[in-house]
């Protein structure tokens, strides 16, 4: 889903705002699902802002630890995260508390009430973590955290610690040999430790 299709669901009144890193890192999920959770979000800051507002839309890379404490099961790394906040009416804690549940709404007879409890299945079952953030007339914040695929990980950190300790670029100091049964996991990783400038060999 791009900017133009966001703005084209949201009303004129309501800005758009996208704070995006541009040395992102890659996460390997289902991009149609991802895109439905980035609607379903977007249609709930709608529909809490009637008056108008804004919503902003941030990504970042990110490392999540094991002193981190989410009501998910999650494992230390690097990770994507993803960030819709917005400026509408906002959600008490006793909503925020069921707010993952399936068939639960607040919109009456307007909503189904499973559009963030899919959301909160995709996060799930790419391993991540959402959490929601929100006080009474002030908006939520939807955080999502996507682990950053293993290879593109393995190129990162590698990287890093090359150029810290030497100034050299990494392709120049290692190589990979990629074996998989898979041959789709093979092509994805080297394509990802290619692109870090990494010299790659095995397939």
């Amino acid at each position: 889903m791009n900017k133009d299709m966001l703005e084209t669901l949201l009303p004129s009144k309501i800005t758009l705002q996208l704070v995006l890193d541009k040395a992102l890192l890659m996460t390997s999920v289902d991009k149609s699902l991802l895109e439905d959770v980035l609607l379903n979000i977007s249609i709930n800051a709608l529909h809490a802002m009637p008056s108008g507002g804004q919503l902003q839309i941030k990504t970042e890379n990110t490392i999540l630890s094991d002193d981190d404490k989410f009501s998910m099961p999650f494992q230390a790394g690097q990770y994507v995260k993803l960030t819709l906040e917005d400026n509408g009416c906002g959600m008490s804690d006793e909503v925020i508390s069921h707010i993952f549940e399936p068939f639960y709404t607040t919109k009456g007879n307007v909503g189904h009430g499973l559009g963030l409890s899919q959301c909160y299945g995709f996060v799930k079952s790419s391993k991540g973590v959402i959490t929601v953030d929100s006080l009474i007339k002030k908006g939520p914040i939807f955080t999502i955290y996507l682990p950053v695929s293993e290879g593109e990980a393995i190129a990162h950190k590698l990287t890093e610690t090359n150029e810290k300790s030497s100034g050299q670029s990494a392709g120049k100091l290692y190589s990979f040999k990629i074996v998989d049964d898979e041959n789709q996991i093979c092509l994805l990783n080297s394509a990802v430790l290619k692109s870090a400038g990494f010299m790659v060999y095995g397939l």
